[in-house]
């Protein structure tokens, strides 16, 4: 099995004029999500702020993109990683909201 992170997107302008009843509904919907994952789900995630990008001379700037959270989960491949995104509830927070996937390799030497 490989490794994948799963790099959520857009959503937050949705989930501020959520109204409590909403947000506990979708986080049922994630928590059923992280039942349906089982032992595949590795590190459920949190959700992010946004962030800085530093260059190699030290240069820092606001992050570009809209990245909102991150889990990490394990799949048989790509293919398979992208498929189990397709259900995942973050794409039913808002016409917005997007999921990426990334393979995650082990670190040389460890």
């Amino acid at each position: 099995m490989t490794k994948f992170m799963y790099i959520y997107s857009g959503g937050t302008e949705a989930q501020s004029s959520m109204r409590p009843e909403d947000m506990e509904s979708m986080m049922k919907e994630w928590m059923a999500w992280g039942e349906k994952m089982g032992t595949k789900l590795l590190d459920f995630g949190s959700p992010v702020g946004q962030g800085t990008t530093v260059s190699a001379s030290g240069e820092e700037k606001p992050s570009a993109g809209d990245v909102t959270g991150y889990s990490i989960i394990e799949a048989e491949s790509l293919a398979a990683a992208v498929a189990e995104s397709k259900t995942h509830p973050h794409l039913r927070t808002s016409s917005g909201c997007s999921i990426s996937v990334h393979e995650i390799y082990p670190a040389p030497g460890m």
